[in-house]
């Protein structure tokens, strides 16, 4: 298990960037799903009137971050989904060893092609993409028992870490939020490479 624990969510196109960076640079992370804020928190944006000027920002952002990464971009509709459902499979296929793999395609098939990833004709479709078996793979979506074990991970490290968004990072009690922010992490594990 990896000394880096990564929270994200397919919720967040920022989430979507850094786990492709994560994949182009090798980092070895333990991706775990942030489906619930930590005691006292709420997620960014719930409950809280909208700012309109905020969300121009987001829109424009995202299409040149995307667009730096060689990207494309369909906003997904519906953009809210059975978030349960939607990150059940990913925490399978981390058991079997392609977590990262199916991060990245069902982030392509919800931020490129606007897809609803917790739909199980999608989640085949992006198990068969990276050879994971396709009908197991919906199984686990729709097991409560996957679900249940995918919290329960969540749990043992949430209110130690806690994480208030995505991307978030944590390395030997250190957080990173953003994925601008990991060039900063790569340079403390150097730091404790050359401390051993």
């Amino acid at each position: 298990m990896s000394d880096i624990r990564y929270y994200y969510s397919f919720r967040s196109p920022y989430a979507w960037l850094a786990t492709l960076r994560v994949i182009e640079e090798g980092l070895d992370v333990n991706p775990v799903p942030l489906a619930k804020m930590p005691e006292g928190m709420e997620f960014p944006g719930v409950g809280v009137k909208p700012n309109k000027s905020k969300a121009s920002y987001f829109v424009k952002d995202i299409v040149r971050l995307s667009k730096r990464a060689g990207k494309g971009l369909s906003f997904p509709n519906p953009f809210e989904l059975d978030w349960g459902k939607a990150h059940a499979p990913a925490h399978y296929a981390k058991g079997q060893g392609k977590g990262l793999a199916y991060m990245a395609a069902a982030f392509d098939a919800r931020w490129v092609r606007g897809e609803n990833i917790s739909e199980d004709d999608v989640i085949k479709k992006i198990a068969a993409e990276i050879g994971l078996d396709p009908a197991a793979t919906v199984a686990a979506a729709n097991d409560p028992a996957v679900q249940s074990n995918m919290m329960t991970e969540l749990d043992e490290t949430l209110e130690t870490d806690k994480p208030f968004g995505v991307p978030y990072f944590v390395y030997q009690g250190e957080p990173f939020w953003g994925q601008d922010r990991i060039p900063l992490l790569q340079e403390r594990l150097a730091e404790t490479a050359a401390a051993d």
